[in-house]
């Protein structure tokens, strides 16, 4: 480390000690003196104009205002945040519920039908039936009757003018209907035709007990339900396809043998279905009502479609104003000409 030496005194001296001014030896003013920070400041308060109190007291205002603003619309979008996120949180939340619902759906029905069999009357399992729709019901679930509940006239018309009246014997086991003409005058019932894989209807049943005939296709008919169908003079026709299911081409060619040329079907979503992915359907009957039951059960069971062109195709015919009620009725442009 180098030290510099006054060559008057011979000492060295220290540059971190400022020099003092003596009267034989004045200290020299540094150079860069506009480079002091204190200087440099006042230079730039010096350089600014001062607005005058009225100027001041507009901005400062103008900014509280703006301040304002922006904190008020920052208030508005958490608030609009927040009940977003809880309406989405209960929406969720209804949505799983209703997922559980329907995929136990299928169960209950299975318990109505070991009902109607006479198969859970009492004893432990119809307890435990009990239970579990007494529970499901705490979450919204309604079963809704069918049973007594009078037709719409046009439905009995419609009925009256085929020659047959196909159902499906999961709706047959639900909601027991009677699948004849009713509160319209009528000189012969239509045939009625239940489609019933697997043969599971109960003799009993209130589409036997209605004037008229009554004939239940099936894949493979059990003997002993068969017996009983038979006993109330209902004739069972085995139709099965490679699928296990009944072969619903084959029993429309049946029933032309057998002289029928028109077909009423009051079907739920798997046998609608089937019958469009076959281009078995002439003429859609839709009854819409103003209402939203949730998700619930669909027209038709189908997979999804990948693209919109796949879709069926039909064209509205007529729509008419039943009640509360809108009933419409479509075609697909394959329908036949006698139709009309």
């Amino acid at each position: 480390m180098s030290e510099s030496v006054n060559p008057e005194e011979g000492k060295p001296v220290d540059p971190a000690v400022e020099p003092v001014e003596t009267p034989g030896n004045p200290v020299a003013e540094p150079v860069e003196t506009q480079g002091d920070a204190l200087s440099q400041a006042e230079d730039i308060l010096n350089g600014v104009e001062v607005p005058a109190e009225e100027s001041v007291a507009k901005g400062a205002g103008e900014d509280a205002a703006e301040l304002k603003n922006d904190l008020l619309r920052l208030q508005a979008e958490y608030v609009n945040y927040r009940k977003r996120v809880e309406r989405d949180r209960a929406v969720a939340g209804q949505m799983a519920v209703i997922g559980v619902l329907n995929s136990l759906l299928p169960v209950l029905d299975d318990v109505d039908a070991g009902r109607a069999h006479g198969d859970i009357v009492d004893g432990p399992f119809a307890a435990i039936a009990t239970k579990l729709e007494t529970a499901l019901g705490t979450y919204g679930l309604e079963k809704i009757d069918a049973t007594g509940v009078p037709f719409d006239p046009l439905v009995h018309e419609a009925i009256q003018q085929v020659e047959t009246a196909e159902h499906p014997a999961g709706t047959v086991v639900a909601d027991d209907p009677r699948l004849d003409v009713r509160h319209v005058p009528t000189e012969v019932q239509p045939l009625r035709v239940l489609v019933d894989s697997r043969l599971r209807v109960p003799a009993a049943a209130r589409m036997f007990e209605a004037p008229g005939s009554a004939l239940v296709y099936c894949a493979r008919a059990e003997p002993r339900i068969a017996a009983a169908l038979r006993a109330q003079r209902v004739e069972v026709v085995e139709r099965p396809n490679a699928d296990g299911s009944v072969d619903l081409p084959s029993v429309l060619d049946d029933l032309a043998a057998r002289g029928v040329n028109e077909l009423h079907i009051e079907a739920g979503p798997t046998l609608n279905g089937a019958l469009l992915q076959a281009s078995l359907i002439d003429e859609l009957l839709v009854y819409l009502a103003p209402k939203l039951i949730g998700s619930g059960r669909g027209m038709i069971e189908a997979a999804p479609l990948a693209n919109l062109e796949r879709a069926w195709g039909f064209q509205f015919d007529a729509a008419q104003r039943v009640g509360d009620d809108l009933r419409i009725s479509a075609r697909p442009p394959h329908a036949l000409d006698w139709l009309d």
